[in-house]
């Protein structure tokens, strides 16, 4: 995978800076471990095999713990939101697929209209449109239109469904929220 980092390494801050200090020194111990196994995964930053998810018992056996007590530590890291839980139930890292895009954006050479699909994931994980609340038919739009020289970067990307996102079209944000709202 063209976006995945060859390494991963946690900086001096890293544990304070994530809240993962604020866990006991089991559940910091499981979180390196499944940083190992979602750095290596087949959807980088996803708990997953093969297309599948991961069973918990795989892991845990891996870890050399039984699954009562990784469920106990799980619930601390997800408690915490150091990992999170997808609308499948797939344990995955914000912090990791937030990378991801970065490295992805950032790989982008030229001006392409194609958003990386772990970028749309991102973006769509939203779950409703910024601006009338709907949760069907999502779409990614930049605020900055493409066409007005938006860019590909995280901060320039909202999750619209498709009837606002057909209505704000080439606009910028604030001519489509004025035509709209009269904000």
């Amino acid at each position: 995978m063209a976006n995945k980092a060859k390494h991963f390494w946690i900086e001096p801050d890293e544990l304070e800076r994530k809240g993962i200090d604020f866990c006991s020194l089991e559940a910091q111990g499981l979180w390196v471990n499944i940083m190992f196994f979602l750095h290596s995964s087949d959807d980088y930053g996803y708990l997953v095999r093969d297309g599948e998810p991961l069973p918990y018992e795989t892991v845990a056996e891996c870890c050399r713990i039984s699954i009562d007590k990784f469920q106990t530590l799980l619930k601390e890291l997800l408690d915490l939101n150091i990992f999170n839980l997808n609308e499948k139930g797939i344990l995955y890292s914000p912090e990791l697929i937030r990378l991801s895009a970065d490295r992805l954006i950032r790989s982008q050479k030229n001006r392409d209209r194609y958003i990386p699909l772990p970028i749309r994931r991102l973006v769509l994980s939203i779950g409703r449109c910024q601006y009338c609340g709907a949760t069907e038919k999502l779409t990614v739009d930049h605020i900055v239109p493409f066409s007005k020289g938006g860019l590909h970067r995280l901060s320039n990307f909202q999750c619209l469904c498709a009837t606002c996102n057909r209505a704000k079209w080439t606009k910028s944000e604030e001519d489509y929220l004025q035509e709209v709202y009269g904000e």
